[in-house]
C-alpha cells in the first residue's frame, strides 16, 4: 500500500510532456504524478499551484489523491470526494480557487510497480465535465505512453 506521507516529490521530463500533451479546450489544468518506489514524479500546468502543493507537501492531506492512490481505476471526481478534514476542505478550495476551475477527476492507473496519478481540471460545471471527460478525453489518452 502507498502511503502518501512517504512519498517525495521529484521532476522527470516524460512526465512534464504527458502532462503539457492533455490540455485542450475544456481542458484547463492538468497534474501528472508517476509514483515509483517512495519517488513521485509530478508536473502542474499551473506552476504557482505547483510550487504550493510540492513546498508545503499537499499530497499528505488531498482527499483526491489519497483516494486515487487507494482505489487505482477508478474515477475520483471532485464534488463526490470526502473533505473529511479541514486541510483536506481548504486544499480542494484552494486547488480550484487558484487554478480558476470548477470541477475536476482524479484517477489512479496500475502497471506492476508503479502508479500514474492524473488530475484533471475544468471551468466546465460537473455534469458538462463527465460528459466531456467520457467522450474526448478518456479515449485519448495514452496511459501506455507513460507507465
Amino acid at each position: 500500500m502507498i502511503e502518501a506521507s512517504r512519498l517525495v516529490h521529484r521532476l522527470n521530463t516524460r512526465v512534464d510532456d504527458f502532462c503539457y500533451a492533455l490540455l485542450k479546450d475544456e481542458i484547463t489544468y492538468v497534474s501528472v504524478g508517476l509514483i515509483e518506489g517512495k519517488s513521485l514524479y509530478s508536473a502542474f500546468t499551473h506552476r504557482k499551484w505547483q510550487e504550493v502543493y510540492v513546498n508545503f507537501s499537499l499530497h499528505h492531506h488531498d482527499p483526491s489523491f489519497n483516494a486515487a492512490i487507494n482505489i487505482p481505476e477508478m474515477p475520483i471526481f471532485w464534488d463526490m470526494v470526502p473533505k473529511n478534514t479541514k486541510k483536506a476542505a481548504v486544499i480542494m478550495k484552494e486547488r480550484c480557487e487558484m487554478v480558476d476551475i470548477t470541477s475536476g477527476i482524479t484517477m489512479g492507473f496500475k502497471k506492476e510497480a508503479s502508479l500514474l496519478l492524473l488530475t484533471i481540471g475544468s471551468k466546465l460545471h460537473n455534469s458538462d465535465f463527465l460528459v466531456a471527460f467520457n467522450e474526448s478525453i478518456i479515449p485519448q489518452l495514452k496511459i501506455g505512453d507513460i507507465l
